[in-house]
């Protein structure tokens, strides 16, 4: 692994948005008076955490970890939708007023979406660098 690609453009911003993202999870998660929904918020906070520096690692990465990297880049986004729609939600009422059925498609079809984006070939297929450029195949 090249040590300079941590110094790319890409990754530098990319571990810019990490840092502030994880400042302000850490920020909320120490506050000592929190509101129900807020938890809401920082699964919304952990999963973007969790995209962008996957994202970052795949600007990094080489070989088999670039394909291995590449199917967990998808992965945390499937979530994103889901803690985002029930923070907005809920806030500032506190409570979620979904019917079983609506809280059921919330929690399986991300789940569902996950499980495919780790599984070869079926969302991603490979990660090739041609030319220097990282390509995905899907």
């Amino acid at each position: 692994m090249d040590i300079s690609k941590f110094l790319s453009f890409e990754a530098i911003s990319l571990a810019t948005v990490v840092f502030f993202n994880l400042t302000l999870f850490i920020i909320i998660l120490a506050k000592k008076n929190k509101i129900a929904n807020i938890y809401y918020f920082l699964g919304f906070q952990f999963f973007v955490i969790f995209w962008v520096t996957a994202t970052m690692l795949f600007y990094v990465l080489e070989g088999e970890s670039l394909r291995i990297i590449t199917h967990i880049v998808y992965f945390g986004p499937s979530f994103i939708p889901m803690f985002m729609t029930m923070f907005v939600s809920t806030f500032p009422n506190e409570k979620l007023g979904y019917s079983k059925l609506k809280m059921a498609f919330f929690l399986i079809f991300p789940f569902i979406v996950a499980t495919l984006t780790l599984i070869p070939g079926a969302i991603v297929r490979d990660a090739v660098i041609v030319n220097g450029e990282r390509i995905i195949l899907y």
